[in-house]
């Protein structure tokens, strides 16, 4: 029957599979990309990977906890963001004798 079906359509037999046999295909969601179809995270986007823009990755805000990051390097972080924006002229290891780490 599915020989038959496809000599009709005049597909090849690789086609076949992916007609089904009413001859309606799915739906398909134009924001979806063929892995995302398959069930496949998508890790690249646009030839780059996931986080990155314009070939860089994005600059962490002060408060942003990244994944690998813990609570001691997110505050030794932010602390020196600040020191740096701000009018303190604090050294590093000052501002590492008041952390407790």
């Amino acid at each position: 029957m599915a020989f038959s079906y496809a000599a009709k359509r005049q597909v090849n037999s690789s086609q076949i599979h992916s007609i089904p046999p009413n001859g309606e295909e799915r739906f398909k969601n134009p924001f979806e990309t063929p892995r995302q179809r398959d069930g496949q995270e998508v890790l690249k986007q646009n030839g780059r990977r996931a986080g990155e823009v314009g070939g860089k990755f994005r600059r962490m805000e002060v408060g942003q906890l990244a994944e690998t990051e813990n609570i001691a390097t997110v505050n030794l972080r932010n602390e020196v963001s600040r020191s740096l924006l701000g009018s303190s002229k604090r050294s590093i290891f000052e501002i590492l004798n008041d952390m407790d780490i």
